[in-house]
């Protein structure tokens, strides 16, 4: 039972971390080119 109970935690947490990384990463990314692009 605690295999099983301590997965689907696993699953449920690290996506949520992992999607809103990258959501700043492409935030962070978008914004560089921005500014480069103003630069220019």
């Amino acid at each position: 039972m605690t295999g099983p109970d301590n997965v689907p935690h696993h699953l449920v947490i690290k996506p949520n971390s992992n999607i809103l990384l990258f959501k700043l990463q492409s935030l962070a990314l978008y914004t560089y080119q921005l500014h480069s692009c103003i630069a220019i």
